[in-house]
């Protein structure tokens, strides 16, 4: 289904948008032609990778239809399912919750990281779970990481009270593990969409030393 290439391009451009995109905007970011565009979201659709809606603000005539990414890509979906898993049942073996879990496991995994730069070390963690982090400086020592996929949309959608803590934790163990930063909070979006904002602060505090 992704192997080929073009419609390997349209599915990551789907995953990455921040909303629902429609066939024209898809042709335009892709330099694709509009029917090729159609006939890759036709077979994404079929399998079940991508979910269409008809625009509900379009005038009389011909409907529209707009594209979002249903969940993971298949290709790294089992092994981020696999490591969701794991910090579950860590929390379960442990009797915390999964906010302290992450936190715990993100503290342990970040030591070897001890001395880096920790907004560079908690992007780095992020990208590695699949979340396409993006940071963006905000005012004075605030600072901003957009996660623009998530890759346990499913499960976020079902139950976000764990699985987005569990995430926020993470980050926490790795600011804790580092030192030199803050998690203020995690601002949560619609998984299916992402679009998720950590919200950092840096610190007087010193880094910490391997």
């Amino acid at each position: 289904m992704l192997a080929v290439p073009a419609r390997r391009r349209v599915w990551d451009s789907v995953r990455a948008a921040t909303q629902p995109v429609s066939v024209s905007e898809l042709a335009t970011t892709l330099a694709i032609h509009p029917n090729t565009v159609r006939l890759h979201l036709a077979r994404l659709v079929e399998a079940g990778l991508v979910l269409e809606a008809v625009e509900t603000d379009r005038h009389p005539g011909r409907p529209g239809y707009r594209y979002r990414a249903a969940g993971a890509d298949p290709a790294t979906d089992a092994g981020a399912y696999r490591r969701l898993a794991a910090l579950l049942a860590y929390a379960v073996r442990s009797r915390v919750s999964a906010r302290e879990a992450g936190r715990a496991v993100a503290a342990s995994e970040a030591a070897p990281l001890a001395g880096s730069d920790p907004v560079e070390a908690i992007a780095g963690a992020l990208a590695q779970e699949g979340f396409a982090p993006e940071v963006r400086a905000a005012k004075h020592d605030h600072i901003e990481i957009v996660l623009h996929a998530c890759p346990f949309a499913d499960a976020a959608a079902e139950d976000p009270a764990t699985i987005c803590e569990l995430h926020l934790g993470l980050a926490e163990g790795t600011a804790q593990a580092i030192g030199g930063v803050e998690v203020d909070r995690l601002q949560i979006n619609n998984p299916y969409q992402a679009g998720c904002r950590l919200e950092l602060r840096r610190t007087a505090q010193p880094l910490r030393r391997g």
